[in-house]
């Protein structure tokens, strides 16, 4: 099956604690409460200033093609908080970058850990990529760490300039290769 088949085939799926599933855009009002912050926001997409804002970046980064793209709800709660996407998927040579953010309400309490692992796992079992990338600001320890804590290892580090704000920057790219890949 293709790779785009097996993304619509998963696009909702389910860890212990969490539902990942398409954004809608009944998820405006979690969603600007998660990117209109700052702190959340610092080091992937600091235009964000106001609901319009949020609202374009919902529809044109996270609707507009879906696949490959989750709002992570909590079970409990069934409030949205957070995304994980894949990015800059390369097909031919079966390799994907993963991306992601959560509500800081959220943070620290391993829950993007069970998504990334979890992403990972169907990465390599249902939808035949062979390599993940991470790639983060170096000054963002604790998405590296994150990155680390599921077996991503330090490819490079790097300068460049930054997506939004055109500065230049320090990177740190961290990859998992399918060899490298022990399930937990």
């Amino acid at each position: 099956m293709l790779f785009w088949e097996k993304l619509a085939e998963f696009s909702v799926f389910e860890t212990d604690r969490l539902l990942l599933r398409p954004f809608q855009f009944q998820d405006l009002e979690q969603f600007s409460e998660i990117v209109l912050d700052q702190q959340v926001m610092a080091f992937i997409h600091p235009g964000i200033k106001d609901r319009e804002g949020a609202k374009t970046l919902l529809v044109s980064q996270f609707m507009m093609n879906p696949l490959g793209k989750w709002a992570i709800v909590d079970k409990v709660t069934e409030k949205l908080i957070g995304a994980i996407r894949f990015e800059n998927t390369e097909n031919r040579h079966r390799k994907a970058e993963i991306g992601y953010f959560l509500h800081k309400d959220y943070w620290r309490q391993g829950i993007m850990t069970e998504c990334v692992k979890t992403l990972t796992f169907l990465a390599f079992q249902e939808f035949g990529l062979r390599t993940l990338k991470v790639l983060v600001h170096e000054e963002n320890i604790a998405s590296r760490k994150l990155a680390e804590s599921c077996h991503f290892k330090l490819k490079e580090i790097f300068k460049g300039s930054d997506r939004y704000s055109h500065k230049m920057r320090r990177y740190c790219l961290l990859e998992l290769n399918i060899e490298d890949y022990h399930y937990e």
